[in-house]
């Protein structure tokens, strides 16, 4: 077998071409979607003052994970680690939940492990959250009315 390394070399500086167009993409759209959690964060941060004023705790639509801290942006799927926005720090932190080991966490480390729609749902929860959890209370009131009257 005879080897024709210039023509190997050749494609693979087109291969090399291409495949730094293609990285320079993904970084460019990591950091378009930083920036959008960053302005959505700096939209909202009246909102979480407001929660955090209240004493409530903040939950995910989607996510099983609450905090005190301030809103759920990410967890991984095994729920052993939660994506918190600190809003008395004011950033973002890796939470450890079976410890509650804090690590500071940066937005594009948020976006390029996957978090990105779960922190957009995550704070945009926190319009209807309240919302929610009264109805969640009236349905557990109306369950102990009916406890209580099948038993008088």
């Amino acid at each position: 077998m005879e080897l024709n390394a210039e023509a190997i070399l050749t494609e693979l500086n087109e291969q090399n071409e291409l495949f730094n167009s293609s990285r320079n993409e993904v970084h460019s759209l990591y950091e378009q979607q930083s920036d959008y959690i960053q302005n959505l964060i700096n939209q909202f941060k009246p909102i979480f003052d407001w929660y955090k004023g209240k004493s409530i705790r903040f939950t995910h639509p989607s996510l099983k994970v609450n905090s005190t801290a301030g809103p759920i942006l990410g967890a991984d799927e095994n729920l052993n680690y939660a994506i918190v926005y600190n809003i008395g720090e004011e950033k973002l932190e890796k939470v450890t939940l079976y410890n509650e080991n804090r690590e500071s966490y940066f937005i594009y480390n948020l976006v390029r492990d996957g978090h990105f729609q779960n922190a957009v749902a995550g704070i945009s929860y926190l319009t209807i959250m309240l919302e929610k959890y009264r109805k969640d209370l009236d349905k557990l009131a109306l369950k102990l009315r009916n406890e209580i009257e099948e038993e008088a």
